[in-house]
């Protein structure tokens, strides 16, 4: 039973995966400027999470125990493989694709926001020890 849950994890991922893409290029077709590709994929992945967190709680409910889709004891992305897979194209794809007179104009400000913002961070988790 785990190869047909495997399966279907994978199944449900690519069909996401299709889905964002689909909408990443409708919104670059129509010219939808007003909210940026990342924010609309972050929205898909949420709604798509809350389905299956209901589905599974709707179908633990019911009096069949067969295995469900999303399982809570399995789960399809931790820290690890967060961090170490999907975080450096991410950021590498961002630095690639940066506007350097944005960023050289806006430098003091990224600098203050960093150097405040680090302080106030280290303070209080200091603080919270």
């Amino acid at each position: 039973m785990s190869e047909l849950s495997s399966s279907a994890q994978i199944f449900l991922l690519l069909v996401l995966l299709i889905l964002c893409v689909l909408i990443i290029h409708l919104l670059i077709r129509k010219r939808f400027n007003y909210i940026p590709e990342s924010v609309a994929i972050i929205y898909i992945g949420g709604i798509f999470g809350l389905v299956l967190k209901v589905y599974n709680q709707w179908t633990n409910k019911s009096e069949e125990s067969t295995a469900t889709i999303a399982q809570a004891s399995t789960p399809l992305l931790n820290s690890n493989v967060f961090f170490m897979l999907f975080l450096p194209p991410i950021i590498f794809e961002q630095g690639y694709h940066l506007h350097k007179g944005n960023f050289f104009r806006n430098l003091g400000t990224i600098s203050t926001f960093a150097i405040f913002g680090t302080t106030i961070n280290a303070l209080v988790t200091g603080a919270g020890l």
